[in-house]
């Protein structure tokens, strides 16, 4: 009997170990963040963005992920008086869990969650004089997408994700839609 529980856990083992497999991708997109433009001048809301990320698969649907993520930028003029030229930018680390489906032999899916490291840089220019200041937040990312195989390894992604990024107490959530690469190794 305790011969043949130790084969089934071996078996187990043997299978998960299997199945896992690492990846790593480069995502290319446009962000965009929920920022007010009342009482400004001009207001920009939109850039391009980027992540890269890599993550190890436990099993065929569940994941580790690690990214490094290129939030995005937001630009603004006010009139103070004098008129002042403001950008936020925002960039992070995340740590999660990412859920990975088939929808049909070639499509995936996949929905992300985790912990993000998030870091908003200001600068302010008035006149000919300017300065930076930035704060660093804790928060939650979510993400989602689907992707094409090409081939067992490489695949074409397209995903949207959300963060947050705070600077003084002031959030700004950011909502970033890519396509890229991903390759399974």
């Amino acid at each position: 009997m305790m011969k043949k529980l130790v084969l089934a856990a071996l078996g187990v083992i043997a299978s998960t170990a299997a199945s896992a497999e690492g990846y790593a991708g480069l995502q290319f997109g446009t962000s965009r963040a929920n920022e007010s433009c009342e009482g400004t001048l001009s207001c920009d809301k939109s850039s391009s963005t980027y992540k890269l990320f890599g993550g190890y698969k436990f099993t065929p649907q569940l994941a580790a992920e690690a990214s490094y993520t290129q939030y995005g930028k937001v630009t603004a003029s006010v009139d103070v008086p004098p008129v002042v030229d403001l950008s936020m930018k925002a960039s992070g680390f995340g740590f999660g869990l990412a859920l990975h489906g088939d929808l049909a032999p070639s499509w995936t899916a996949v929905a992300r969650f985790g912990l993000a490291f998030n870091k908003m840089k200001v600068n302010a220019t008035v006149y000919d004089e300017s300065g930076s200041d930035s704060d660093n937040t804790t928060t939650a990312y979510v993400g989602f997408g689907v992707g094409y195989k090409l081939t067992k390894a490489l695949h074409l992604n397209a995903t949207w994700d959300v963060s947050n990024a705070e600077y003084a107490g002031e959030s700004l959530r950011f909502n970033l839609f890519s396509l890229g690469v991903s390759y399974g190794f």
